[in-house]
């Protein structure tokens, strides 16, 4: 079959800004480790867009995360994103009481930027107010908790949940002060956080850049770096510009097609396989018939699109999980077809005149991803509109239902395929505007797969759950990606997670 090429994938959609629009942070340095080597007193590291809150349960933005990881503590911490793992963090210890509830015993000196120490009351009303907010990963999981005494708390939820470790040891588990949240709310806990983490807000220069600083006394240990610098740059080649003058020390998601040039200059480039899979969401509501839905898919020519957008850093998906994720099935079969796209829109109660919106916001890849959509779609005659919002704004509109075609890289950190399904799990329906039968179908996936301690038939519940999900087409997979993460050659102690929600509190930079 003869391909057709937008004259901008041939050109690689070179059109770039150059820009440099963040500067960096770095005062002079008195500090030495070991053999006397001098540390700079700021880490500078670029982000990919401004966070849009750092209240931690209303956000689902993997750079946000890093900047809540170094705020706030979790009940757990992971030990590596790569293994089921689990080690003590504000819990020092556990142990399952039932198959519904587990014990937490807490540490006895942690005490929140506020000079509160925490309790075990704290820890249950930051569980039971993160229970409340859909985009926490255990939403509606927990049944309740209750307090034992000031360092105990159990943790009930409804049956057996496997993935509840996982969960709590998410930045979107992160523990909360009581007294300060019924003081300031979310509204304020939003720009103004109060945790436990081993930093602390120092300031918020809105649209350009976040600082925070080390809290004296913390009580895992001193931090690497005494103050860390997050600028915002959205475009990814600006990103790597700023590397190569210096500004900054640390670049989350650069421009893939980027790496070999800055490795060629010293740079270091850390890539791995991850648990992002970007793909197009079809929302089923606004989008209601499914030759529509099938021609979107055929009329991609995906292995173009993804050389395009993702170069090497990327290969094309063949299932709707992420190939990192276990329970991932390769059952994605659509493969590009012109003449089967054009047939199916002919056949449509819509053959003429179809005009749909692609839902994107401001990141690179996001917006030449919807760019290049939205050329392949008008050669099957449908007319598509793209739509640029922020963030903030594409996380409210898709939780309303209020889209039609909204293509974004998904992000599953904890790579528990309850996770990988949140959002075809039926709990909130206007997420896709599901039909009543349909959506009660998805969700009893969900729930059986999410309840299940059985390994072997958990997987094959999620085998089927993905058939489903398949075979309605209200996701479109485009690409398993990889990582990347560039530093400098005097960075130390940097850990590229796959999740994308790096750890960055004992991070140094060597002057």
């Amino acid at each position: 079959m003869k391909r057709m090429v937008p004259v901008f994938l041939i050109l690689g959609l070179a059109a770039m800004m150059f820009t440099s629009c963040s500067g960096s942070k770095d005062t002079p340095s008195a500090s030495s480790g070991a053999g006397g080597a001098q540390y700079k007193d700021t880490l500078n590291v670029v982000i990919e867009s401004e966070p849009s809150t750092l209240f931690p349960y209303d956000q689902n933005e993997f750079y946000t995360e890093t900047i809540i990881k170094l705020i706030y503590d979790t009940l757990i911490y992971r030990t590596n994103d790569d293994k089921w793992e689990f080690t003590s963090e504000v819990a020092k210890s556990w142990e399952y009481i039932a198959d519904n509830q587990v014990r937490f015993h807490l540490n006895d000196n942690i005490y929140f930027s506020n000079g509160e120490k925490m309790t075990a009351e704290d820890v249950k009303f930051s569980l039971e107010t993160a229970n409340t907010f859909t985009r926490v990963l255990f939403y509606k999981q927990l049944d309740k908790v209750e307090v034992v005494d000031d360092l105990t708390v159990d943790v009930y939820t409804f049956g057996p949940n496997p993935a509840l470790f996982s969960n709590l040891a998410h930045p979107r588990s992160s523990l909360i002060s009581k007294k300060y949240y019924e003081e300031v709310g979310k509204e304020g806990y939003a720009r103004k956080p109060v945790g436990s983490g081993p930093y602390t807000l120092a300031n918020w220069n809105t649209g350009i850049a976040i600082d925070v600083k080390a809290r004296d006394n913390y009580w895992r240990g001193t931090p690497g770096t005494p103050n860390i610098h997050f600028s915002f740059v959205p475009e990814a080649a600006s990103r790597s510009v700023e590397m190569e003058t210096g500004a900054a020390d640390i670049v989350t998601s650069p421009d893939y097609n980027d790496l070999d040039r800055m490795t060629g200059l010293g740079f270091e480039v850390v890539a791995k396989k991850s648990a992002r899979i970007a793909g197009v969401f079809v929302n089923y509501g606004n989008v209601p018939d499914l030759k529509i839905r099938q021609a979107l898919a055929y009329a991609i020519d995906y292995p173009a699109v993804v050389e395009a957008v993702y170069g090497n850093m990327a290969t094309v998906a063949d299932g709707i999980f992420p190939n990192t994720v276990p329970g991932y099935e390769k059952n994605w079969t659509i493969s590009y077809n012109l003449e089967k796209a054009k047939q199916l829109v002919a056949e449509s109660r819509t053959p003429r005149g179809l005009s749909l919106e692609v839902m994107s916001y401001d990141q690179t890849e996001t917006s030449q991803l919807a760019e290049i959509l939205q050329f392949y779609w008008k050669q099957i005659g449908i007319d598509v509109k793209i739509s640029q919002n922020s963030f903030a704004t594409v996380q409210k509109r898709q939780s309303a239902g209020d889209y039609q075609l909204y293509p974004m890289a998904s992000q599953y950190g904890t790579l528990d395929p309850s996770r990988a399904t949140y959002q075809f799990d039926g709990k909130i329906p206007t997420m896709l505007n599901l039909p009543p039968e349909i959506n009660a179908e998805f969700k009893s996936y969900w729930d059986r797969g999410a309840t299940e301690i059985d390994l072997t038939k958990r997987l094959a519940i999620y085998k089927e759950y993905q058939e489903k999900i398949v075979e309605q087409v209200v996701y479109i997979p485009i690409a398993h990606k990889m990582i990347a993460y560039i530093t400098s050659k005097n960075v130390e102690g940097f850990y590229g997670a796959p999740g994308g929600i790096t750890t960055l509190w004992q991070v140094k930079v060597k002057k």
